[in-house]
């Protein structure tokens, strides 16, 4: 591992994530940069909005920094990117959270900090970055940037769920929260603007994807690039329970799009909102793992607006 001389790096730092495991490899990835002589700013933070002032300041700082090393996992990825903004300072992803799917995207290491560091470091020195398009997104709560999947549909009640459940540990969670939502699922009522375009109607699944994956590997958008400077939004219509059931291995294979219920569009701007005639309410709205308000929300795509060292 090595990198520029006196190169300052942020390091960002969730330590609830995988219940404490995430602290312990921020402890370790600082006592090894400093033991290459690299200057650690450590951004751990006890709630994500500690998180995201104290990432915002260190980016804005005048000191200023050469990195930002996210150590956690999707959540903590999201924090990163929306303080780096248009920042130009790179992204190092050392994902050592539950889902990690921005890191399977980008085809980087999880949950082996030792792995992810050394590639973080030497694309680092190399000036190996890639510029990667984010989503913004606008509520009511504000507007903040995130990497992978903006949630609306049953897909939210899942990750609301999951995030609530203390075990199992990993992924299995995910599974969990999906048996959990499909039981207590009846189709949402929508209406959806699609650059300009709307429509009305009962839906199950509502998701902007940025990224391939969401809920610990599910490629719910497979062809999704974040180089076009557009998002996948993935649609399907009211499914009955039966149908939900069907539909999940297909989910988990990425067969989806074949489905005569799910369809997909690539647009530049998303707004998802609710409309009561058309089914129950739907759940608040989700991004890489938190909550983002209430909806209606308004989702941009901003083309290669954060470097992402791989």
């Amino acid at each position: 591992m090595s990198g520029p001389p006196h190169a300052r790096i942020g390091l960002l730092v969730n330590p609830t994530s995988r219940r404490g495991l995430a602290e312990r490899d921020g402890i370790h990835a600082a006592r090894c940069l400093r033991a290459l002589g690299f200057d650690v700013v450590d951004l751990t933070a006890g709630s994500a909005e500690e998180a995201a002032r104290m990432s915002s300041a260190a980016v804005a700082s005048s000191e200023g920094l050469d990195a930002l090393f996210a150590v956690g996992g999707d959540g903590t990825v999201g924090i990163a990117v929306d303080a780096l903004a248009d920042s130009k300072i790179p992204l190092g992803i050392l994902a050592v959270g539950t889902g990690n799917d921005a890191a399977r995207h980008f085809g980087l290491p999880r949950r082996d900090v030792d792995a992810a560091l050394a590639l973080a470091l030497d694309a680092l020195e190399s000036k190996r970055t890639f510029a990667a398009d984010v989503l913004e997104v606008a509520s009511e709560a504000g507007s903040r940037r995130v990497m992978s999947v903006v949630s609306a549909g049953l897909d939210a009640d899942v990750n609301r769920r999951t995030n609530s459940f203390s075990f199992p540990r990993g992924g299995a969670r995910y599974a969990r929260g999906i048996v959990s939502a499909v039981a207590n699922f009846a189709p949402y009522g929508f209406r959806l603007e699609i650059d300009g375009r709307a429509c009305s109607a009962p839906a199950t699944l509502v998701s902007v994807a940025n990224t391939r994956f969401f809920g610990a590997g599910l490629p719910i958008a497979p062809s999704a690039t974040v180089t076009d400077g557009l998002a996948d939004v993935v649609f399907a219509a009211g499914l009955s329970r039966l149908q939900i059931i069907d539909l999940l291995p297909r989910l988990a294979l990425g067969r989806h799009p074949n489905h005569p219920l799910v369809h997909f569009v690539r647009a530049r701007r998303v707004r998802i909102a609710c409309e009561p005639c058309a089914g129950a309410r739907p759940p608040d709205p989700m991004a890489d793992g938190d909550r983002l308000g209430t909806l209606p929300i308004d989702v941009t795509c901003l083309p290669g607006a954060v470097e992402v060292l791989i």
